[in-house]
């Protein structure tokens, strides 16, 4: 990989900034040749909260798949219990486990992971994900392969508890063409971007050229497919960010939100988040990314390293910061994992990259945000390359 350093990468993209940047308004995805799903219809559970061993068969040629459970109730409780394989090799979950809380399964689960939609309030529908393929080294065999599912709740509720499964099969994956994520933008009123004003701000054109030159860098592409304005709304919770989401999003992109929002994740105030790792593919009910922007554009001043100014955010964070950490989180929504964790940040240690990746601080994906955040390796663009929402 070409090795530069963000000094000069900041600088080129300053120095730049006066270029317009293309917005695809009211685009959509081209057909998909390379996809393919599988339908899975009335999934129940029992009375101990699991569902019927679900077959489904893996054709040839395969080079990842995600499966997806849509819960079609207002439950958001749905867990994956294990997924194997046509050998009988369980690529999630151990058969003896059955997963209570992400806090005590989370090393249990990699190195695939189900992700519960954050405090779920009464009326929002779940959706469980997984991406078979995040680990370089799992063999996608043709042939039947299993998934099961739990449910955490009372017993009735579970048992009331119906859904559907879908399996998104990714059959091809180019090896000379570079990756495209395409976006979704959401500006919720208290951001101060609307979806009118954004393409001719100097601020927001600084944010998004330092978010493509981020991505580019690692050699893929970002395009924005859309931008829109949502309701004037504060979050106070993840739950209140989760039901905008779920009011709003599309399922064929990453659909990122720039609000202003006052939760906590680990306890600690949430400058961003990735509600699901992976996302899904035009599921039920999608979520997305939202970035916190308590004052944006709150004019105080900080010099670039050229000597050049740009705008705070967020009065300690500048516009190239929040442009580092939009791209990490939707690199999570893609299935990518913390190259490490460190202790300040409250996740368990033993939660590790798949990948296997160095606990490298410029990496994308280091757990702790600056400005020197700026890479992904050849096996984390790969990942990412095996997520059906990229073509």
């Amino acid at each position: 990989m070409k090795k530069t350093s963000l000094l000069s990468l900041l600088f080129s993209t300053l120095c730049s900034i006066s270029a317009p940047v293309a917005f695809a308004q009211g685009g959509s995805v081209a057909q998909r040749p390379d996809l393919q799903t599988i339908a899975i219809k009335d999934v129940g559970f029992n009375s101990v909260g699991y569902s019927d061993d679900l077959t489904f068969t893996i054709p040839v040629n395969t080079k990842s798949f995600l499966i997806q459970f849509n819960a079609e109730t207002d439950y958001a409780g749905v867990y994956f219990d294990s997924v194997s394989d046509p050998n009988g090799h369980f690529v999630v979950g151990k058969p003896t486990r059955k997963f209570e809380y992400i806090s005590d399964s989370i090393k249990d689960m990699l190195p695939y992971m189900e992700w519960e939609n954050p405090v779920a309030s009464s009326g929002i529908t779940g959706v469980a994900t997984a991406l078979i393929g995040n680990n370089l080294d799992t063999k996608i065999i043709p042939g039947t392969w299993t998934v099961k599912f739990s449910c955490k709740s009372a017993q009735s509720e579970c048992r009331n508890l119906k859904g559907a499964v879908q399996i998104v099969l990714k059959k091809n994956i180019s090896t000379t063409q570079r990756p495209t994520i395409p976006l979704r933008l959401h500006f919720a009123g208290k951001s101060k971007w609307t979806a009118s004003s954004a393409p001719r701000n100097k601020d927001f054109k600084l944010f998004m050229k330092v978010l493509e030159d981020i991505f580019k860098f690692s050699g893929v592409n970002i395009e924005v497919l859309s931008m829109d304005d949502t309701e004037d709304t504060v979050f106070e919770n993840q739950a209140q960010g989760l039901e905008h989401m779920l009011k709003y999003s599309k399922g064929d992109a990453v659909n990122v939100y720039f609000a202003k929002t006052g939760f906590q994740w680990l306890g600690r105030d949430t400058i961003a988040i990735a509600y699901q790792l992976p996302g899904g593919y035009k599921a039920r009910y999608s979520t997305g990314v939202m970035i916190r922007m308590k004052t944006i554009l709150s004019r105080a001043e900080q010099k670039a390293p050229n000597g050049r100014d740009y705008t705070l955010i967020d009065d300690t964070m500048s516009i190239p910061e929040y442009a580092l950490i939009t791209a990490h989180e939707i690199a999570h929504y893609l299935g990518l994992f913390h190259v490490c964790e460190v202790p300040a940040f409250g996740v368990p240690m033993g939660v590790k990259d798949p990948l296997n990746s160095a606990c490298d601080p410029k990496n994308m994906m280091f757990p702790t945000q600056g400005e020197a955040n700026f890479y992904l390796t050849p096996a984390q663009v790969e990942v990412i390359k095996r997520h059906p929402l990229v073509y």
